[in-house]
């Protein structure tokens, strides 16, 4: 957490090193997270979606030496 008084996040965030990718619920690419913290995320969409949407973040786990297997997380 910043010591600057104009900074109400709870929580310090930082630039994601992956590239994180955010689906709807068919499976479709709508967007990417540019920044996480404990507190939350930042996405940025492709266009704006309805209240209520369902969307899942794409995140890249080791499967095996080499091996990437995404594991799909409801947002």
């Amino acid at each position: 957490m910043t010591d600057d008084p104009s900074n109400r996040r709870n929580h310090d965030r930082l630039m994601c090193t992956l590239y994180l990718k955010i689906n709807d619920e068919s499976g479709q690419e709508v967007g990417r997270v540019v920044d996480i913290s404990e507190g939350g995320m930042l996405i940025v969409l492709e266009e704006a979606m309805d209240v209520g949407t369902e969307l899942f973040v794409s995140i890249p786990l080791p499967k095996a030496w080499g091996e990437l297997e995404p594991m799909e997380v409801k947002i």
